[in-house]
C-alpha cells in the first residue's frame, strides 16, 4: 500500500472520532469494504476487479423512516481479466468519493430501537487521483484520464445489530472515464469509444452515533 492511500485512510480514521461533536440527531458510521468492479469498453468481461472501499458515512433523518446524508470514500475501481485467463490485464483506479444519498427505513426493532432494512439512492462525485494499469488501450497514465467522475447508486442494508450493518450497493458512472481511438488493422478508423466505470459494493457499517 502505497504512502497516499496510507495518509487517505488516516484522514478518513480521525474524521471517524470527530464525529463526536456533532449534533445529537447526526449519526455517523464507519465504512469498510471491498468493490467488485468493471469497466465498460475495454474488453473484459465480468466484476473480476477486487478493490478497497473504505470511509465514513454521516446522515440525518428528515422523516421518521427517511434519512438524507453523505459519505466521504477511498474507493478502488478498474478492471481485470478473468482468473482463468493466460495472461492477467489489471487496471487500477483510485478515487476519493463523496456519495450523496436518501435513504428509506422499515422493519423497526422496539425493543432496541432501529431499524432492520434500508434502500437508498443517490449521486456520488469522485476524483481520480492515481491511476496504474497493464492494459495495452489503457497503459498511457493518468493525464489521458478523466480525473472528476459523477455517478448513480442504488443499495439495499441489513442490520444485524444496532450498531452493525451490511450494506451491498451497485454504482455506474454517467461518463466515459477514458476515450481511445478505435483501430481496425493497426489503422486509426477516426472513432472514438468511451469506457464507463461501474461496480458493486459489499460493506460492513459500523455506528459510532
Amino acid at each position: 500500500m502505497n504512502k497516499q492511500i496510507i495518509h487517505i485512510l488516516a484522514v478518513i480514521f480521525l474524521l471517524g472520532f470527530s464525529t463526536q461533536i456533532i449534533a445529537q440527531k447526526f449519526s455517523s458510521s464507519i465504512l469498510l469494504g471491498v468493490n467488485a468492479a468493471q469497466i465498460e469498453g475495454d474488453e473484459l468481461a465480468g466484476f473480476n476487479k477486487a478493490g478497497l472501499h473504505a470511509g465514513l458515512r454521516v446522515s440525518y433523518p428528515i422523516k421518521e423512516k427517511v434519512d438524507i446524508g453523505l459519505e466521504l470514500l477511498f474507493s478502488q475501481r478498474g478492471s481485470r481479466s478473468p482468473l482463468s485467463a493466460t495472461d492477467i490485464v489489471v487496471t487500477n483506479l483510485d478515487y476519493i468519493s463523496i456519495p450523496l444519498f436518501i435513504n428509506f427505513k422499515d422493519w423497526y426493532i422496539e425493543d432496541e430501537k432501529y431499524f432492520k432494512v434500508k434502500a437508498e439512492g443517490g449521486f456520488s462525485y469522485g476524483y481520480l487521483f492515481d491511476v496504474d494499469s497493464t492494459d495495452d488501450l489503457l497503459i498511457d497514465g493518468i493525464g489521458n484520464y478523466r480525473k472528476h467522475d459523477v455517478s448513480i447508486h442504488a443499495g439495499l442494508s441489513y442490520s444485524f445489530r444496532p450498531k452493525l450493518t451490511f450494506t451491498t450497493r451497485y454504482s455506474h458512472s454517467l461518463f466515459s472515464m477514458y476515450s481511445r481511438e478505435i483501430t481496425q488493422n493497426g489503422n486509426p478508423t477516426g472513432q472514438n469509444v468511451g469506457l464507463l466505470g461501474y461496480f458493486l459494493t459489499f460493506r460492513l457499517e459500523y455506528k459510532l452515533l
